[in-house]
């Protein structure tokens, strides 16, 4: 079993000098029985110093047996100039085929996320973040798109190929959009 109260944290750090960006948050990794505990799992992105970009989110991957866990994951982009992109959380219960990815840049407006997970999963994208497939083509099983969230593709990419087994969700604030 893990018990976070705390913090457990791969978080970049705030840009040192005058002009300098946010360092990008790190990954934490967490496979645990019985995850419990109100604490804070996070690998947000620093905060970049004046004219400074903040640091791009890291990654949140946790699998486990029983989720008891209250507490707060993210993976924020971190704040400067021009916000840093969001990271990625990762959520599976070993009962499960697939999980829950979650892109959310906290409110913010970050830079492009890319997306390169094993097919399929169910995708949530929110408070932000603008996230686009790596790869020419993604298969999900549900995608949940809110809080001025965004799907989108590179520029250099001519289609946004995706294939949804089960439900897509849009609300009024977020887009799929090229």
């Amino acid at each position: 079993a893990l018990l976070v109260n705390g913090r457990v944290s791969a978080s970049g750090g705030t840009g040192m000098g005058q002009g300098s960006g946010g360092g990008s948050g790190g990954s934490v990794w967490v496979t645990a029985g019985t995850l419990a505990g109100a604490g804070t799992l996070c690998a947000n992105g620093g905060a970049g110093n004046e004219l400074g970009g903040g640091g791009g989110g890291g990654c949140v991957s946790v699998q486990y047996g029983v989720n008891a866990f209250e507490g707060i994951m993210s993976a924020y982009g971190g704040g400067g100039y021009a916000w840093g992109g969001a990271g990625t959380v990762y959520t599976k219960a070993n009962s499960q085929n697939m999980g829950q990815l979650v892109v959310d840049n906290g409110g913010q407006n970050g830079t492009n996320t890319p997306i390169a997970y094993l097919s399929p999963f169910d995708l949530t994208i929110r408070g932000g973040a603008i996230a686009y497939p790596s790869g020419s083509y993604l298969m999900l099983s549900n995608l949940y798109i809110n809080t001025g969230g965004s799907f989108t593709c590179l520029s250099t990419q001519t289609n946004l190929d995706v294939a949804i087994l089960r439900n897509a969700t849009i609300d009024a604030t977020s887009a799929i959009e090229r």
